[in-house]
């Protein structure tokens, strides 16, 4: 049965061989020179804690075998200011190890992760670095023809209405529908809706006899873009999307009547400067 007792510098937790009972020797810790206590001393000091088991024999080459360290786990820490040699070198127990093969495979993760990023932003065309687009600060056009099928042919769509919405402007007041519509001849003054229109930055136009159109923008930016053909119509089984017409709700007042029947096509577009656009209804 081994001696459990601690040392009387350091209190560090102890077990020796019961043959070395009485003896002097050196705590493997703190290096001081302590006297193995006798068993009936050392187990009113080592009363109430867990066994641990010690080595019987005699090790007379290394003066700190006799020892062994034991605690309530395998390892012992040193709950206390750091142990220190004489000449101020913190002994081994005060260091952490970390194997070879932990730092190894960190490494290799964090290679991998980093190649990772880089391979997804060049397949993405490095969108996530690049710098946003600025729209165009002066004057925009917009050009472009509508055409429409008929048979085998696709003849210009003369008369299709084509609107430009500022997509961030509020409208505040929304402009009447009344006489925008393709099918509406224009009368000789201005329509309110139409200048409503203006007034929000947007524009209002129709295409010429060859499907040729052309609106002028204040500047450029993000815009909804409506075609309305003049000869195209929608049959029983082509619906107005819902999403269509809560977006031109926001600009007018009946925006359903104004899609009426025609055939219609509703886009996104940013504009940073003069462009064209082809509308083509089937």
């Amino acid at each position: 049965m081994p001696i459990r007792f601690t040392c009387t510098h350091c209190t560090q937790k102890l077990s020796v061989s019961t043959r070395k009972a009485g003896k002097p020797a050196n705590c493997p810790r703190c290096k001081r020179e302590l006297t193995v206590p006798e068993p009936e001393t050392a187990a009113g000091q080592g009363a109430g804690e867990s066994a641990a088991t010690a080595e019987e024999g005699d090790h007379e080459d290394d003066p700190y075998g006799q020892f062994v360290v034991y605690d309530e786990t395998e390892l012992v820490y040193d709950d206390g200011a750091p142990t220190r040699h004489p000449g101020g070198t913190p002994s081994i127990q005060d260091r952490v190890s970390v194997p070879r093969y932990v730092l190894y495979t960190q490494g290799l993760l964090l290679g991998a992760v980093a190649l990772t990023c880089f391979i997804f932003g060049v397949l993405t065309g490095g969108t996530f670095f690049s710098s946003p687009a600025t729209a165009g600060k002066g004057p925009c056009t917009i050009t472009g023809t509508v055409r429409y099928a008929s048979g085998n042919q696709r003849l210009p769509d003369e008369g299709a209405v084509i609107i430009a919405l500022p997509e961030t402007k509020d409208a505040g007041q929304r402009a009447p529908a009344d006489g925008m519509r393709p099918d509406e001849p224009l009368p000789e003054t201005p329509l309110a809706g139409v200048q409503q229109v203006i007034d929000m930055g947007g524009a209002y136009t129709r295409a010429g006899p060859q499907g040729d159109f052309s609106l002028n923008l204040a500047s450029g930016g993000k815009y909804y873009v409506l075609v309305l053909s003049h000869h195209a119509r929608r049959t029983g089984n082509e619906e107005v999307k819902v999403m269509d017409v809560r977006t031109l709700g926001r600009f007018f007042d009946g925006a359903i009547d104004l899609l009426a029947d025609s055939k219609y096509r509703l886009t996104s577009e940013t504009v940073r400067g003069d462009r064209t656009i082809t509308a083509q209804f089937d």
